[in-house]
């Protein structure tokens, strides 16, 4: 919850899709930077390219910040720089450099410039501008508590524990939704079918009004 700054790296080389993995500081210290070193490869029809690179978060500078619809004197200046370069080719490499600016107690940035730096010298950029004013209002946290679910390892089905019912969501290792259900309030566990699912590692959600529930399912067909 004090969190300053999250940045995205990109995963380890794979043929599937992957969601980035997460580098984050809490909090993030002043004028201490944060740095992680990075590879993937980029998969087209001919080849496979490798890149590597590195990362580096750091709060540098803390004052006044004056916008158009406000002036925030606790404004927080973190910078992220990503570096890529392909190792086969040096010369298909950029640099990226994101600026932010982040105030007390509001959950987004103020301001966002970012910038990216080409081999030939040439940069790419864009930003925004966040007017506070525009968010009105935010979800109450949703509890996060264990969701029952048995048996482990499951093969064509497992049962659910749902005395108030809620929507289930079952994701895959990469992130992806493989199985969303409309459970009904039960006082006895659920079954749910899993013979259309590939054995692996999966997520299980149960969303309520009011709560999430989570568990791990393995799958062995």
């Amino acid at each position: 919850d004090r969190s300053l700054e999250v940045a995205s790296l990109t995963p380890t080389v794979s043929l599937a899709y992957s969601s980035g993995a997460l580098m984050a500081a809490y909090p993030l210290g002043f004028l201490s930077p944060v740095s992680a070193s990075h590879c993937f490869s980029s998969v087209g029809p001919d080849a496979i390219t490798p890149y590597c690179g590195s990362a580096e978060i750091s709060h540098i500078h803390n004052g006044r910040l004056e916008l158009a619809f406000g002036t925030f004197p606790e404004a927080r200046l973190v910078r992220m720089r990503r570096s890529t370069v392909n190792q086969q080719a040096t010369a298909d490499s950029t640099m990226t450099e994101t600026l932010t600016w982040y105030t007390p107690g509001s959950p987004y940035p103020l301001l966002q410039f970012i910038t990216v730096h080409y081999p030939d010298g040439t940069q790419a950029r864009n930003g925004y501008i966040l007017d506070e004013t525009s968010v009105v209002g935010m979800d109450a946290p949703h509890a996060s508590l264990p969701l029952h679910a048995f048996p482990v390892p499951a093969q064509e089905e497992v049962f659910v524990a749902a005395p108030r019912g809620g929507e289930l969501l079952i994701h895959a290792a990469d992130g992806r939704l493989v199985h969303a259900e409309r459970l009904a309030a039960s006082a006895t566990p659920l079954r749910i079918g899993l013979s259309a699912l590939r054995e692996g590692t999966y997520r299980a959600v149960l969303r309520t009004a009011d709560e999430i529930r989570s568990t791990t399912l393995i799958i062995a067909h």
